[in-house]
């Protein structure tokens, strides 16, 4: 089992990651600060991971205001109101009671009014109570049916379930607070929806057995890397057309392709394989589009052209350190769309499209457009991607690698501009963990930016060298390997 979420490398996004022993329960992962529990883990018998889903649960709805109240089916009704008063803080450091007045229609809270109009949000899964129960549950599993009836309590409203235990089951989810509509696909439920009709008010979601699943497909995999459940093993096993047309889109990004495309003709892949899968740099878009314009430059050649295209075809089509021609292909990709290429993207073929260009001279005067701008930041067309792209925290400085899910790179990360011109990672990879279920549980892991933040601490960005080197470290799971490592022993005695 892979474990790989995204997320930006700050705030309350961070990861903590934790091993929780006690009586009769033992699991291993991560949480995000301030969570009760673990989120993403796995123990002796299973494991799961999530990533974000293409689920549609919530609605804005536009409201027609009419004498003090709005309108629905042509009655006006008037609004419900409710007064709170706020403690807010003062410059000097004060605190001023403010007295708000929230209004709700009965789409549900009012967010604001302009132009005579007012909207409202409907949000499925804002009454959960039992979110922290549920995943208790999950990490205290000891198998499918135990670990399936805590995921059918529906307490978390969003994220894919991705599923692997000890008996050799494998599971994808589309787990979540899916409202039940009387109609509308879902171009339509991801609009302003009109808030003069009563049938666009949903009032229930939809039950467990409703949601996208597969258990043990054929294929022998299942992935996801934030596409829709259709696409969640290859050959597609999901018919969307046998789930309400709201449920999710129909698109695959070039990310979960380079998933596919990695594993789907590898019909064994041991530990260290997936390791292997897992680190890749690899671009999906220059696998598929780099032939394309090297033919492009061939037929209408220009000198900066021709210049850039030798580097690029030299190139390993990679996003690792020492790549070169990576920052190249990526500053040209950049100014395609989706609309340049000549094959757009097609469920029937859903791991090789989109494919060519559609106006080959276009896509090669941008790339000596590309080209021209490389060499004036860079002062080079062959630069380093390592050069450009670094790992940076708390005055460590390590070379970069990985790349954005629009050029379809596995190993996903996100660079910005820092104070010396050079990129800086901010998002992407954060914690990972390949673990492998059998008499013992095996698991090989990386907390990308470390696992503390507090001024001080060694391990505030400790990982980030391995994660330069492409490197995971075997995770602690005995007792005695934890007393081999130990830094710090505290005993809590209860006084009760």
């Amino acid at each position: 089992m892979l474990t790989n979420p995204h997320l930006p490398w700050s705030d309350f996004y961070t990861f903590y990651e934790a091993h929780l022993n006690a009586p009769g329960f033992s699991a291993y992962g991560v949480t995000l600060i301030g969570f009760p529990g673990l989120t993403i883990a796995f123990n002796q018998n299973l494991g799961w991971t999530h990533t974000v889903n293409t689920i549609d649960a919530s609605d804005r709805y536009e409201l027609m205001l009419k004498d003090d109240g709005y309108l629905i089916d042509g009655t006006i009704l008037p609004f419900k109101k409710k007064s709170v008063t706020l403690k807010v803080r003062q410059d000097d450091g004060t605190m001023k009671d403010e007295n708000v007045i929230f209004k709700y229609s009965k789409h549900g809270p009012v967010i604001g009014e302009k132009n005579g109009k007012a909207f409202a949000v409907r949000i499925a899964g804002l009454e959960n109570s039992f979110m922290g129960e549920q995943y208790h549950k999950m990490a205290k599993a000891k198998n499918l049916f135990e670990f399936e009836s805590a995921v059918k309590m529906l307490q978390n409203p969003m994220f894919n379930i991705v599923y692997a235990d000890k008996a050799g089951n494998i599971m994808y989810l589309f787990n979540g607070n899916v409202p039940v509509r009387t109609e509308g696909d879902w171009k339509f439920w991801n609009a302003t929806i009109d808030g003069t009709l009563l049938k666009y008010i949903w009032n229930k979601t939809h039950p467990y057995k409703d949601l996208p699943k597969l258990l043990n497909p054929a294929t022998g995999f299942v992935q996801n890397a934030n596409d829709p459940p259709w696409t969640s093993t290859y050959p597609i096993a999901l018919d969307p057309k046998k789930f309400p047309a709201y449920m999710s889109p129909l698109e695959m990004g070039l990310r979960p392709q380079r998933a596919v495309n990695m594993i789907k003709d590898d019909p064994s892949i041991s530990f260290d394989e997936l390791v292997g899968y897992k680190l890749n740099t690899e671009m999906e878009a220059a696998h598929r589009f780099l032939d394309d314009l090297l033919a492009a430059v061939e037929h209408f050649p220009d000198s900066m052209a021709v210049k850039a295209a030798t580097i690029l075809n030299a190139w390993d089509k990679s996003a690792n350190a020492d790549s070169k021609g990576a920052i190249l292909f990526q500053q040209w990709f950049a100014k395609m769309n989706g609309e340049m290429f000549a094959k757009p993207w097609d469920l029937t073929a859903a791991v090789s499209t989109p494919d060519g260009l559609k106006d080959p001279k276009k896509a090669v005067e941008l790339l000596v457009r590309a080209a021209d701008e490389v060499l004036k930041k860079y002062g080079s067309l062959d630069v380093a991607y390592g050069d450009v792209n670094r790992f940076r925290a708390n005055n460590v400085d390590y070379p970069g690698n990985g790349g954005s899910d629009r050029l379809g790179v596995f190993r996903t990360m996100y660079f910005r501009e820092d104070k010396d011109k050079k990129n800086k990672a901010f998002n992407g990879d954060t914690y990972v963990a390949i673990t492998e279920f059998g008499k013992k549980v095996k698991a090989n892991v990386l907390l990308s930016y470390g696992n503390s933040s507090q001024p001080g601490s060694k391990h505030a960005s400790d990982q980030l060298q391995l994660l330069s080197q492409k490197k995971l470290r075997p995770a602690l799971l005995e007792k005695s390997e934890v007393l081999k490592n130990l830094e710090k022993k505290e005993i809590i005695i209860s006084t009760k």
